[in-house]
């Protein structure tokens, strides 16, 4: 009897982990969306950063015979699966939308800077850290603006160098600083 109950123990275990297994694979219709916001954003980004237009266009035309393909699959995970690697080729473009979600990140870092009600003696560690906030910004934008990599690796170099630029951003800090409650002393 002891025996069985471990092997139903260890039975019940391996379901529960292929149950989990399988819930964490890719479905058609995450990645449809996926698909979707690529394809919005590279719109967006051939516009704004127009030198990595053809290096987006090469990808997508990888990326789409891909999709095709997936179009054509009847197994559901297959299709899924197929789906997920014609994203997956999107490299230059997964990298411009990190940079965009981080810029985003910088400047919403700026608006609650500018939003604090500060004593006048935080003023200026408020716009010290709005300007440098500000300035980056600008530098990312015009670094990608101007750019023209000839080669999916250039392209990725630069976009990490942006990235770094980015993470590096000290506003979070600053306003974190200037917003962090004062320990209160212990009475005696």
């Amino acid at each position: 009897m002891s025996n069985l109950r471990t092997a139903l123990k260890h039975l019940g275990f391996a379901a529960f982990v292929s149950s989990v297994l399988l819930a964490c694979g890719p479905n058609a219709k995450n990645e449809e969306q996926y698909w979707k916001n690529h394809e919005a954003a590279m719109v967006e980004y051939k516009s704004r950063w127009p030198g990595f237009d053809p290096l987006l266009a090469a990808e997508h035309t990888e990326a789409q015979s891909l999709w095709d393909a997936a179009g054509k699959l009847t197994d559901e995970d297959a299709k899924a699966e197929k789906m997920k690697e014609a994203n997956a080729k999107l490299e230059v473009l997964a990298k411009l939308e990190e940079i965009d979600s981080k810029l985003d990140g910088v400047r919403a870092n700026v608006q609650k800077l500018n939003g604090l009600s500060l004593k006048s003696s935080d003023d200026s560690r408020r716009n010290d850290a709005v300007t440098k906030a500000n300035d980056l910004i600008a530098s990312v934008d015009a670094a990608l603006a101007t750019a023209t990599p000839k080669t999916k690796a250039e392209a990725l170099e630069l976009a990490g160098t942006q990235v770094s630029a980015l993470i590096w951003d000290s506003s979070d800090d600053t306003y974190k600083s200037l917003t962090k409650k004062p320990a209160k002393s212990k009475k005696r």
